[in-house]
């Protein structure tokens, strides 16, 4: 390895406290260098290797796509070596490993699915929880059955969790861990706090704040925006004003989130040519994990989109909120990974010391189908596993009547025949419920492909909200859709494994429509238009909902309600 990290000077220590611990807890500072330097330097780790010489794999979980495929091609070409051999990562859609994989980076869905086909995890000697703070939902799934599988099947199974911001006092109570702290490399950063004016509108805030910093600072720009329609709009106004001045000729814009290609996500992040400048507009994506060549000033609104979950309604909702103290200290890191940096805060120095410590973890406020489903497949009660957070009683509660409604569990609470097929697509239960209930395979093909949309593609995304005149356009635009087309294909498959379809000629009774599937789905969200109204309706929850005025959809009769 060529440049010397601060992780360097650790990593013997933690190679020995792993080979004298089940589970280590490392808190690396920003730059530190340990998603890319820590599976590598414990590759070839005794405590790793089996009785006939070979070596167990590690696998370390990224929260997220890009990060985990830029970390596995960067440890990749340090080896001298093709993606997919020594180091391969695999995703949702996206998997490069071979018999020699060794070191495989994953997203967090994936180690769920690993120990429900195979409890031991046989093959596997280290667990690495990389950005441990992010804290989703699949993550403390994740380490709640590898802590099961530990107990229970593997004693030798190694657990690392590392983190820059890690809330480490609960931490090492559940773990009962050793742990190690490194600190980083990063350069000073100069933090500027800019009043936010409540009276006037966020963009306007944000792009006069950029043109500032374009005008007086060196340096490429990344600005943190709430969402994905946030990053549009920013995009759209800021472009008309770098055209009006030919000094800012040599800038170019960038959006970066989930659901853009890999392609664009890319371009995003790679170096600018020599004389040339870039503001990349990102969603908190671009927040840990993720070096993006050439930034040097960070404009931070303090916002993010996150989901909730209302019990009364049953349902989530994506609100936009503060972010944490832990969050801040990550934007403002980005930097300063290369050079000394800037940072503009949108809120005071008092709104800084005001932010909560931490983020509230992911299981303790959205709805949990589908981890009492997994949980449940994986033969256990959510109350018999241990949890860094335990999930709220009155959502597991709402969880288990929603897949009871479903048939995914029995009268006893124990999952169906239905229920694992269900847990086996790797989906949300509304959705694998009607995959599964499709009977006819252009109907399934049609509810494939409707999923994939409404899991790939936020709102801010789609034309309107008539569901099936955007499930037509994506039908006649197959090329722009290329991601949800090869996700739809993929569940079609898996759904006509475990479940034979009846023939595309059977009766048109037997048949049921797109609506009708969808109503499967969402059993509780079917709504009647109320009497003396175009757009007013009641759920079958009991709860009211009103269309915008500007729906498509005003005085439909009767509607299947996605999202709200």
């Amino acid at each position: 390895m060529k440049n010397s990290l601060p992780i360097d000077s650790i990593l013997p220590e933690l190679n020995r406290a792993l080979s004298q611990n089940k589970n280590v807890i490392l808190s690396a500072q920003p730059g530190a260098g340990k998603t890319t330097r820590v599976p590598l330097a414990l590759l070839d780790a005794q405590w790793l290797q089996k009785n006939d010489g070979s070596y167990k794999k590690i696998i370390m979980l990224e929260p997220r796509r890009i990060a985990a495929r830029n970390a596995a091609l960067y440890m990749a070409k340090s080896l001298g070596e093709h993606i997919g051999q020594t180091v391969g990562y695999k995703m949702r859609q996206d998997t490069k490993t071979s018999h020699n994989t060794r070191i495989e980076v994953i997203t967090e869905g994936i180690l769920t699915r690993y120990l429900l086909q195979d409890p031991e995890l046989r093959d596997i000697g280290l667990i690495i929880f990389d950005e441990h703070h992010e804290r989703s939902v699949n993550t403390d799934l994740g380490l709640a059955l590898s802590l099961q599988c530990q107990e229970l099947f593997r004693e030798d199974l190694k657990l690392l969790v590392m983190s820059a911001t890690l809330d480490k006092e609960p931490l090492e109570k559940l773990l009962n861990a050793k742990s190690l702290l490194c600190p980083g490399r990063s350069f000073p950063i100069d933090q500027r706090y800019v009043e936010f004016d409540t009276k006037k509108r966020l963009s306007d805030q944000v792009i006069k704040t950029i043109i500032y910093s374009l005008q007086k600072d060196e340096g490429s720009l990344l600005v943190f925006l709430p969402g994905v329609r946030d990053i549009q709009f920013v995009h759209q106004q800021l472009q008309t004003e770098l055209q009006k001045q030919p000094n800012f000729a040599n800038t170019s814009i960038h959006p970066l989130y989930g659901q853009l290609s890999d392609k664009q996500q890319q371009a995003a992040i790679a170096a600018t040519e020599k004389g040339k400048r870039k503001v990349v507009l990102a969603t908190n994506i671009a927040e840990s994990s993720l070096t993006i060549e050439g930034i040097r000033i960070v404009v931070d609104t303090g916002l993010e989109k996150q989901l909730n979950y209302n019990a009364r309604s049953g349902m989530n909702s994506l609100i936009t909120k503060k972010i944490s103290q832990a969050s801040s200290v990550q934007r403002a890191g980005r930097a300063g990974r290369i050079e000394p940096g800037i940072c503009y805060r949108l809120w005071s120095e008092q709104g800084q010391n005001a932010l909560e410590a931490h983020s509230p973890a992911e299981i303790s406020r959205i709805e949990l189908s589908d981890l009492v489903l997994n949980v449940a497949q994986w033969g256990a009660d959510v109350d018999e596993l241990d949890w860094l957070t335990q999930p709220p009683a009155n959502y597991v509660k709402q969880a288990k009547k929603l897949l009871s409604d479903l048939d995914l569990l029995d009268q006893q609470g124990q999952i169906s025949t239905h229920g694992e097929y269900a847990s086996k697509l790797g989906l949300n239960p509304r959705f694998a419920h009607m995959l599964l209930n499709a009977t006819n395979k252009i109907k399934l093909e049609d509810a494939c492909l409707l999923t994939a949309l409404l899991n790939d593609t936020p709102k801010a995304l789609r034309n309107n909200d008539d569901l099936s005149r955007t499930l037509s356009q994506l039908k006649s635009n197959i090329k722009h859709y290329s991601a949800q087309t090869r996700q739809a294909l993929s569940w079609q498959k898996q759904v006509e494994k475990y479940k034979p379809l009846a023939k595309t000629g059977s009766a048109q009774a037997k048949t049921p429509s797109l609506a009708q599937l969808l109503a499967l789905a969402f059993p509780d969200r079917i709504a009647q238009l109320r009497a003396n109204s175009d757009h007013q309706y009641l759920l079958s929850s009991g709860r009211g909902a009103q269309l915008h005025p500007s729906s498509s959809l005003i005085g439909s009769d009767w509607l299947v309600v996605s999202d709200i």
